[in-house]
């Protein structure tokens, strides 16, 4: 489930890199709708992306300010560890300034360590829902990832 949010966060971040002056800060979220995704699952990502933004210490609000656009290389042993989708999403978190390389370095690590063959792109959602935003492992007990009915995104 984290990885839709992410998924949304990343199609957010794009809108308001491509945003011209007089549109800034306004979002398309119809398209949002169209492709699938909740309101809930829309406004959930719109919280942590809000949430980090207005963090001076997140690592979200660096990484969005920081003007270094330097790209890792990945080497073909690396790549051997990603899938093809995977190698993508990273492509596209390096574009848009949500992953560093140390964040790269950080996953190949994790992934040579815990034994991964394959890394898909599920997975780079997950690390960049939980290092990136914060968000509690699905699989701790109570855990919530979506806002509930009742919630109110300030």
């Amino acid at each position: 489930m984290t990885e839709r949010i992410v998924e949304i966060v990343i199609r957010l971040v794009y809108q308001l890199k491509t945003n011209n002056k007089n549109t800034k800060n306004k979002f398309d979220l119809k398209c949002l709708y169209k492709q699938g995704f909740t309101e809930n699952e829309i406004l959930t990502a719109y919280s942590w992306m809000t949430d980090k933004l207005n963090d001076e210490n997140s690592e979200f609000k660096k990484l969005q300010s920081s003007a270094n656009n330097k790209y890792r290389y990945i080497s073909l042993d690396e790549t051997e560890l990603f899938t093809k989708e995977a190698i993508n999403v990273i492509t596209r978190l390096q574009a848009l300034n949500l992953i560093s390389n140390e964040h790269i370095d950080l996953m190949i690590e994790k992934a040579l360590f815990l034994g991964f063959k394959k890394i898909n792109e599920d997975m780079v959602k997950q690390y960049i829902a939980i290092f990136l935003f914060d968000a509690p492992d699905s699989n701790y007990t109570g855990s919530r990832t979506l806002l509930m009915s009742n919630d109110k995104v300030n």
